[in-house]
């Protein structure tokens, strides 16, 4: 019994770094814009679909860790399928894995899949898919709040979200190309406190609070956050960055493209899968 409870410990340890460092998140005209960030993220979700590209830089405790992956988004759905490259993190955590290992994560709604071979392997049930009911673990009482959040922040779609959360002044940085296409880079910052508002109903006091352990965490309520914006405004990548209390940078960047792409998000079947609720708390 010791042994099954120090393996899920450890697997949480384990999976809440992981979603954390997915979560995640100077120069300029200085100039106030008439650019609408909440327009554009909606003109992003009009397109239906598209692919993703990220790229996460995590710099803490004297170690720098890298993470990429890619996949795509179905804007209408709130559905994603993406792959991550997480064995660099896995490593650093002490976890056994393949320097090579890779993840992947499937949202639908507020569903969690995630198929995660050296996570799986410290928990019991030998299954291959793991499942997150963030509904679910939203009325435990025994969760992080802060935590749960995060488990969700990877999900495209509510990455856009957080453009409708802006506040205050917007710099325009300059005209740069995204994977070949001409945008316009803006600057701004993100107010947390206005985040929650965009959650689902069924979510949203649970989000807030959820927040507000954010923000102590964060030493306060604002993120900056840039945006490239194309001439149909719509968004081609988003970049924050994150710095930590405790200590710690995390750079986070997402890349979209190819719009209309064709987008299929097949769930797991029960069978194949374990139930990290009871795990973290739910």
């Amino acid at each position: 019994m010791a042994s099954h409870v120090t393996r899920a410990r450890s697997a949480r340890r384990v999976l809440l770094l992981l979603v954390a460092s997915l979560a995640v998140a100077g120069c300029g005209g200085g100039s106030t814009l008439s650019f609408d960030p909440a327009a554009s993220a909606a003109t992003t979700s009009d397109a239906g679909t598209a692919k993703v590209a990220f790229d996460t830089a995590v710099n803490a405790a004297g170690q720098n860790l890298h993470m990429t992956g890619d996949g795509a988004v179905d804007f209408e759905r709130r559905a994603a399928t993406m792959t991550f490259d997480v064995g660099d993190l896995l490593q650093a955590s002490g976890l056994p894995a393949a320097a090579d290992e890779r993840w992947t994560i499937l949202t639908n709604g507020l569903l969690v899949y995630m198929r995660a071979p050296a996570l799986a392997r410290q928990l019991p049930g030998g299954k291959e898919w793991l499942k997150l009911d963030v509904e679910q673990l939203a009325k435990s009482r025994n969760v992080d709040l802060g935590q749960l959040r995060q488990l969700t922040q990877n999900d495209p779609t509510q990455m856009l979200d957080y453009l409708k959360a802006v506040s205050g002044k917007i710099e325009e940085v300059g005209s740069e190309d995204v994977r070949g296409v001409a945008t316009t880079h803006y600057r701004a910052k993100v107010d947390l406190d206005k985040v929650a508002d965009q959650a689902p109903a069924n979510v949203r006091e649970t989000f807030r609070s959820s927040i507000r352990s954010l923000e102590r965490g964060l030493g306060g309520h604002e993120v900056p956050i840039d945006v490239w914006v194309d001439s149909d405004n719509r968004v081609r990548r988003l970049a924050e960055h994150l710095t930590v209390a405790l200590g710690g940078d995390v750079d986070f960047t997402v890349d979209f493209f190819d719009f209309g792409t064709p987008v299929s998000v097949t769930t797991p079947p029960a069978a194949d899968t374990t139930d990290l609720g009871p795990l973290l708390g739910g």
